[in-house]
């Protein structure tokens, strides 16, 4: 249910927000996985909400040197596969098949046009 699943975001978000409950929510729950799962909602809230989450988990699972962490890879690699979903399809089907020409030629470097030649 749709509802049930904003007011999950929410309370998840009301967590992050808050250190005390951040850190248990991150690294001892699966959490994230539910939250993830909601990238690509047809609900405007739904993803808004879930879009809030995963800023705030972004920004705070960071490595000592600034660079994200584990679950903020997976956040930008989620958002990557969600925003270019389509594209991303048509790159799987072309690699089953062939290029979008009918080709199986499977090689890159090859021929004009190729990505290398």
């Amino acid at each position: 249910d749709a509802e049930i699943q904003l007011q999950l975001l929410f309370t998840f978000h009301r967590m992050l927000c808050h250190e005390q409950t951040r850190e248990e929510l991150l690294y001892s729950t699966r959490a994230v996985v539910s939250i993830l799962s909601c990238v690509d909602s047809r609900n405007g809230s739904i993803r808004e909400t879930c879009e809030a989450c995963l800023s705030l988990i972004l920004e705070h699972d960071r490595k000592e040197d600034g660079s994200p962490g584990e679950l903020g890879m997976k956040v930008i690699e989620r958002r990557f596969a969600a925003h270019n979903a389509e594209w991303l399809e048509n790159m799987d089907r072309e690699d089953m098949t062939g290029d979008l020409n009918g080709n199986l030629n499977g090689n890159f470097n090859s021929g004009a046009g190729g990505f290398y030649g």
